[in-house]
């Protein structure tokens, strides 16, 4: 499996798509991602379309505006296109930018992440962010708890299963809800 594991995830450089960073606010934790990761980047089409509201958040965490910039970068977004037509542009360039920089992709959407796992490049989503930022303790345990219950009462989607699988990794089952 190619998913990064949270302990491995510190310090990394990632770009992340919308809706980790819209889940991330919806929480109220935006600021983990600094926190966590060494480098953000956002490809400049996802801020401006998909998170325009989040710019001024996203400022301070300092996030390079990524853009294709090669002929190897074109043809792989090219490519993503005829192997995953259901990918959207801005999929595409989140995920062309973590080919061409070599960066963690975060997100959440299970398209990406399918297409990530193809291409062998490390993806993370949502739970991948709060996990790290828990074994490394820049947050406490029953901050964790605290926001895994909030989810519920976010637009963030992740199934109940995995959201159970991680409770019970973290030991957050008995005290939740």
């Amino acid at each position: 499996m190619w998913e990064v594991k949270y302990k491995s995830l510190l310090g990394q450089d990632v770009t992340i798509d919308a809706n980790v960073a819209i889940d991330l606010w919806e929480l109220e934790c935006l600021e983990l991602l600094g926190a966590v990761f060494r480098t953000i980047y956002i490809p400049r089409l996802v801020l401006d379309t998909e998170i325009p509201h989040l710019a001024s958040n996203l400022i301070l965490l300092n996030p390079v505006q990524a853009e294709i910039s090669s002929r190897r970068g074109w043809e792989f977004f090219r490519l993503l296109k005829c192997e995953f037509p259901a990918l959207s542009e801005q999929d595409r360039l989140v995920m062309t930018t973590c080919y061409e920089i070599k960066t963690v992709c975060v997100s959440n959407d299970s398209g990406v992440r399918k297409a990530c796992k193809s291409h062998r490049i490390q993806v993370t989503g949502l739970l991948g962010v709060l996990g790290c930022a828990r074994i490394h303790s820049i947050i406490s345990q029953d901050k964790l708890r605290t926001l895994i219950h909030k989810l519920t009462h976010t637009s963030c989607y992740i199934s109940p299963n995995l959201i159970r699988e991680f409770q019970d990794h973290f030991g957050l089952e008995e005290s939740a809800g």
